[in-house]
């Protein structure tokens, strides 16, 4: 395996730890805001959304199974917190919101969350967060293009 291939193969076990740390502290956000994992980040997404959310695009923002979602907004629907709407013109679909205990629970929690993810990328200053983003951005389209061509 050629050097690069071994520094790389290194930088992938040190990206994989920092992303485990990460999920780590997330998880423990989640604990302490009394929260399975799917539910905080059902209420991170519909707060921070300035367009109306359903189901279905929860489960594109989420890294979690649909029936998971589902479960996870029912829960929060029985405590009060979001609520359901029909959408006009769709069949199926519809569209999840926070109710005014939502509001305050998200303004409570996954907010101040946000808020401090905010600090922590601003913290790099306006040259390294573009970077960061940048960087991040060019590995997903390259790791995208290699698993096409491994198809």
């Amino acid at each position: 395996m050629p050097d690069n291939e071994n520094a790389a193969s290194a930088l992938l076990s040190e990206i994989a730890e920092e992303e485990r740390l990460l999920d780590a502290l997330y998880r423990e956000a989640a604990r302490r805001f009394g929260l399975p994992d799917c539910a905080m980040w059902v209420l991170y997404f519909l707060a921070i959304s300035e367009e109306p959310v359903t189901q279905q695009g929860l489960c594109g923002l989420m890294m979690y199974p649909k029936q998971t979602i589902n479960s996870s907004v029912a829960k929060l629907v029985d405590r009060g917190l979001v609520e359901l709407a029909g959408i006009p013109g769709a069949r199926n679909s519809k569209s999840v919101a926070l109710t005014a205990e939502g509001r305050k629970l998200a303004d409570a929690t996954v907010l101040r969350m946000r808020a401090a993810e905010e600090r922590a990328l601003a913290s790099l200053g306006d040259e390294g967060m573009r970077s960061f983003v940048g960087l991040y951005r060019r590995f997903r389209e390259a790791v995208q293009s290699e698993m096409a061509n491994e198809a």
